[in-house]
């Protein structure tokens, strides 16, 4: 009687040990599938920064541009209207010389 106890007692045991031994491994597969994911994610975030920054740079350049554009075209506009300044200043001292 006492061997049959400790037969089904064993028996139990190897069966729970058996259990474990799936649950360690089922646990194993699982952190190596999250291990995995984490490095297509990061993957993924890593080509994403990289379009973003490639982005900013683009638009960065292309607002540079409009701004050099925007200042070539004010510093031709502010030299003619110099000139025009200056030989509107002149022909009213060559007014002013005559009257004298």
């Amino acid at each position: 009687i006492v061997s049959i106890v400790e037969y089904e007692a064993a028996q139990k045991c190897k069966n729970e040990g058996v259990k474990l031994s799936i649950a360690a491994h089922n646990i194993s597969n699982r952190m190596q599938q999250l291990d995995n994911n984490s490095r297509k994610v990061q993957a993924q975030i890593d080509r994403l920064c990289d379009q973003l920054i490639d982005g900013v740079n683009e638009r960065r350049t292309l607002l540079l541009q409009h701004l050099q554009h925007i200042t070539r075209s004010k510093q031709e506009q502010l030299a003619m209207h110099k000139s025009q300044l200056q030989q509107k200043t002149k022909q009213m001292e060559d007014g002013y010389a005559d009257m004298q």
